[in-house]
């Protein structure tokens, strides 16, 4: 593991970053963040909402988590629906 931001991530560390991100937003996100991070490109600009921003279609969005190769029970599956 590299603590330089530049490198890029490996399939493990993808699979961290969304393992984390789905815990921070389940248990320490209020209503919204929005973050901005430096980058040799110029910044970049994260917002994260517990709403589907205004005029976006869901489609929009790529799920992350969980993972959709998880094989542990979904939620739905889990309750019998």
């Amino acid at each position: 593991m590299t603590d330089q931001p530049g490198a890029a991530l490996t399939d493990g560390d993808l699979r961290d970053l969304t393992r984390l991100l789905a815990r921070y937003v389940e248990h320490d996100l209020d209503q919204f963040e929005d973050w901005q991070l430096q980058t040799t490109h110029g910044p970049v600009y994260v917002t994260i909402r517990r709403e589907l921003p205004s005029g976006w279609p869901a489609a929009a969005f790529t799920q992350v988590w969980p993972p959709q190769d998880s094989t542990a029970p979904r939620a739905e599956d889990a309750s019998g629906g």
